[in-house]
């Protein structure tokens, strides 16, 4: 999804590419070695991968936000490298194990149903409530399920083009 922004118009927002760079924003994939110390994953397990990686230096940082952190930088944006280089080198705090009930395309899409997600509980989505999504694309998508799963009795979504999903949003 983001990859498709940065190959089509060259970036994304403020963020421009000016060298080669491998994209893969959004991936998943299977361990091939690891570090001695590490004990949360092992080789030729399959892993949905979250690709911000926080500096572990800053005030939010140590207190665990590491989500918010001032000095993150994402796999698939300059100058890293994303998931669809050959091999990936990451921390393994950055490794989630994926189920065999889910397909790598499945894995690959954890990190926008995690926003999806974030974006429901910030908003405090309750039952019964009436959800706006603005924006059809994956995330708007998938937060308007993730409002119907929290239980929203009417979820509308807009955006400035068709809906990819080929089907009803709901009563809008």
């Amino acid at each position: 999804m983001t990859d498709v922004h940065v190959h089509d118009e060259g970036g994304l927002g403020d963020l421009l590419v000016t060298s080669p760079l491998v994209l893969g924003h959004e991936f998943s994939g299977v361990v091939t070695t690891v570090a001695p110390d590490v004990t949360v994953v092992k080789p030729g397990q399959r892993v949905a991968v979250d690709v911000l990686l926080a500096c572990g230096q800053c005030r939010q940082c140590r207190q665990g936000q590491s989500n918010v952190c001032h000095r993150h930088r994402y796999l698939g944006f300059p100058p890293l490298h994303g998931g669809l280089a050959s091999r990936v080198r990451l921390p393994a705090h950055c490794l989630h194990r994926l189920p065999d009930s889910l397909s790598f395309e499945e894995g690959a899409l954890m990190e926008p149903l995690s926003v999806s997600i974030n974006a429901v509980r910030r908003a405090d989505v309750k039952v019964g409530d009436h959800v706006l999504v603005l924006g059809a694309g994956p995330i708007g998508l998938m937060t308007s399920q993730a409002a119907r799963a929290a239980g929203a009795s009417v979820v509308c979504v807009t955006g400035s083009t068709a809906p990819r999903s080929g089907g009803s949003c709901g009563p809008c």
